[in-house]
């Protein structure tokens, strides 16, 4: 039995990263292969109740630091855990660098360092911090993963790339739930009071990356030009880089919109959501792939990204991209010339690329080879 430790900082349903896991968790032969969880901070929705029944554990440890408490505690777990695991995979960027020789020194001899993003984060003493960590997991892994060719290349280097030492997992979806429906369009679009009105849509977590702030401003122009307009944001507080949602609800207010927002927290039928939207925006600072534009573009909606997403994402022409730099009007102006106001029903064959069915192979033979 391959068992495999996954590092991330929540168990969060709100998070991609955690949804990526799982997707594939659910589908991976779990008679060959197991995982379990380390992560660092509780939150109120999470995957606990699925991972146990899936047969993984899951471990809380105190958020890293140079505290001898903390070092007390990773070196406790590890000991305790001696003979366990075949790998450690490490999601976040400082997890390699605060775990990798602890593991080894235990028994791991596989470091997985998975890259699912392009950029150092924000702010400059995180992006100065996460640089330095980078280049430790770069030294430190023993397998290489990324979630797109721009995140492999922004955590290994092109050279790595291009010499083939980096797989690209692909953030993969079950695409028959985002097959589109007429009649759960309606009833969502009933349920949620926005039968009559012109939907735009979003999915993320409150950080700073996913740019809400830009986003309410998008939509203050889009309100100008279609009045009967409805925002409905999907998405949890942040767990990483701090919670921007505060910000984004005084925001609103500020702005008069607050009967034209809907914030509906955590869901577990974001497809149905997304049958429900007319557009979907997603103007994110920087992003490592970004698998909720794959999503909306299996459910027929149109969808408009920053440029500093992926343009992995584009597998249908329903994706749209634009810079920041435009500003909300341009972005508003842009988003309206190119809805055509109704789903197009798509054929999911075209989206094995991203088939968990299809994917998961790829995740099993990197584990069972080691």
């Amino acid at each position: 039995m391959i068992k495999v430790l996954h590092i991330v900082h929540a168990l969060t349903r709100g998070g991609g990263l955690c949804n990526f896991i799982m997707n594939y968790y659910r589908t991976i032969d779990r008679t060959r292969i197991q995982f379990d969880f380390l992560y660092f901070k509780e939150v109120e929705d999470d995957f606990k109740d699925e991972i146990t029944q899936l047969g993984g554990k899951y471990y809380k440890m105190s958020e890293p630091s140079t505290n001898p408490s903390f070092i007390k505690e990773r070196e406790d777990f590890f000991r305790k855990h001696k003979g366990d695991y075949t790998a450690i995979h490490c999601h976040v960027l400082f997890a390699a660098a605060i775990f990798a020789k602890t593991a080894k020194k235990y028994g791991v001899e596989n470091i997985i360092v998975h890259s699912h993003s392009t950029g150092y984060g924000i702010g400059f003493l995180r992006k100065i911090r996460n640089y330095y960590l980078v280049k430790q997991a770069r030294r430190l892994a023993t397998c290489r993963l990324a979630c797109s060719e721009e995140s492999a290349i922004f955590m290994f280097g092109k050279k790595a790339v291009y010499k083939g030492t980096v797989a690209v997992i692909r953030n993969a979806i079950d695409c028959n739930k985002y097959i589109f429906d007429e009649k759960i369009r309606h009833a969502v679009r009933e349920d949620l009071g926005i039968k009559e009105y012109f939907v735009v849509g979003h999915v993320g977590g409150f950080v700073p990356l996913k740019n809400h702030l830009f986003l309410i401003d998008v939509f203050k122009e889009i309100c100008k030009i279609i009045p009967d307009s409805v925002l409905i944001l999907v998405g949890g507080e942040g767990t990483a880089s701090g919670s921007t949602k505060s910000d984004v609800m005084y925001k609103v207010e500020k702005l008069g919109l607050t009967d034209k927002v809907k914030f509906l927290g955590i869901r577990k039928d974001v497809n149905r959501l997304m049958m429900a939207m007319d557009v979907f925006v997603f103007p994110s600072v920087f992003e490592g792939f970004g698998l909720v534009m794959v999503e909306a573009q299996t459910t027929g909606l149109p969808s408009f990204a920053s440029t500093s997403v992926p343009n992995a994402v584009k597998c249908t022409d329903l994706a749209y991209f634009l810079p920041l730099s435009a500003g909300p009007k341009e972005w508003a102006a842009t988003i309206l010339q190119n809805n055509s106001n109704q789903h197009r029903r798509m054929d999911i064959s075209g989206f094995e690329a991203y088939d968990i069915r299809k994917q998961k192979e790829i995740l099993e033979n990197i584990y069972l080879e080691m």
